[in-house]
Parts: structure tokens; sequence; C-alpha cells
């Protein structure tokens, strides 16, 4: 009985403490990335296995990879937002078509991003392999990834509208997403009979 409540409130303070992580990096943009990231890793372990290490151990681990897919990821959305806020006003010749590009840059980005945390923990690659095989994951499971989706958008929902739910929802999600995306890869990498 009392090993099972202290992994409870061991688990309650590991949630506690990650949406507050995640919160101040979501807030800072810079490192929301990275700290995803070490999250995953951290979600990706066994229950009794789990500890606030692992996170700062995997950004350390894999820092250059994570530094390059942060600016790329910040920068790609960053000139794809832009061009829809400010320079999309500006162009009378071919405007839906400019709007809609920008917008499937973002929606691309934004779904490598699902499956990116998981291939720079799980494999050794390089910025154009991590994205080749994010895309490749997340089309080989089309109905596991409007689930994660889906999990991704009920939280931005809620960060949205009720900002003071948003610790209830962190850490479920990345949990959910963490798993399954790892589910996924380890599926993915042993070959069949």
């Amino acid at each position: 009985m009392m090993k099972w409540m202290n992994q409870i409130g061991t688990d309650l303070y590991d949630a506690l403490l990650i949406t507050v992580v995640v919160s101040v990096s979501f807030i800072l943009v810079i490192p929301f990335i990275p700290i995803v990231v070490g999250v995953q890793a951290y979600y990706q372990h066994e229950r009794n296995e789990r500890r606030l290490r692992l996170i700062l151990t995997t950004l350390y681990e894999n820092r250059r990879l994570i530094a390059r897919y942060t600016l790329f990821t910040l920068g790609t959305l960053g000139v794809a937002t832009l061009n829809i806020a400010y320079f999309s006003p500006l162009i009378t010749t071919g405007h839906g078509i400019f709007v809609g590009v920008n917008w499937v840059v973002i929606g691309i980005v934004a779904l490598s991003f699902i499956y990116a945390p998981m291939v720079i923990i799980m494999m050794k690659v390089t910025l154009r392999q991590l994205l080749f095989n994010a895309w490749m994951a997340a089309l080989t499971q089309p109905l596991q990834l409007m689930v994660m989706v889906m999990a991704y958008g009920v939280l931005g929902v809620v960060v949205v509208i009720a900002p003071a739910f948003t610790p209830l929802g962190f850490a479920p999600v990345f949990a959910l997403v963490a798993q399954l995306t790892h589910r996924h890869l380890v599926n993915l990498s042993t070959p069949s009979l």
C-alpha cells in the first residue's frame, strides 16, 4: 500500500513539474521543442524507470540535432507566419495560392513535430533524415496520426479557451503521444515475417 501511494505521489509530482516546465518553455518559445523532446524521452520509459534526469540527459545527448531541428522549425514557422500576416495583403495576383502554400508549410512542419521527438530519441540521424523519417512514420499510420493530432488539438483548445485547466492537459497528452509514437517506431523497425 505504501509503495503504491509513493508511486502515485511521485507520478503527480513529476506531472506537475513537467507541466510547469512545458508551460514556461511554451511561453519562452525557443526552448519548447527541446523540452518536448526531453518530456517524450521521459514518458517513453516504463513507469518505474522514469527519472526527471532523463529529460536533461536526452537533451545533452542530442543537443546538436535538437538545436538544428529547433532552428529549422522556428525559422520555417516564422517565415510562413510572416508571409501570411504581413506580405499576403501586398500580393494581388495569386493571393489564395500564396496563403495556401504558407498554410501547407505550417501544416507540414506541425505534423512532422508529432514524430520528430521520438525519432530524435530513438535514431541517430541528420536533420534531413529526421524530417524524412518523421514523415514516413506519420504516413504509415494515418489513424494513429489523427488520434495524436486530435490530442494536440484538444490541448490547444484548452490552452486558448481555458488556460486555467492547462496544467491538467500537458502530462497526459505528452504521455499518450510518447507511448503511441514509441510503439509505432518500434513496430516499424522490427521486420515482419
